[in-house]
């Protein structure tokens, strides 16, 4: 199963956009919203939940030793 993520916050809270953030479909450049930050665009797309979490481990880690 396809995991998505939203690119910008990470949060798999997204959903397909509609007429009321302007997408019409197959006329416009995105067609997915995250509910958490708003962002507008393609999602992040993972193989398995585990390939997600693994993810968000490796950012984590990075941004401590940052």
């Amino acid at each position: 199963m396809k995991i998505r993520a939203c690119a910008k916050c990470n949060s798999k809270n997204i959903r397909m956009a509609g007429l009321g953030e302007g997408t019409i479909f197959g006329l416009t450049s995105w067609d997915m919203v995250c509910e958490d930050c708003g962002y507008k665009g393609m999602p992040i797309v993972f193989d398995s939940q585990e390939d997600y979490e693994a993810f968000l481990k490796e950012l984590k880690e990075k941004q401590e030793s940052d």
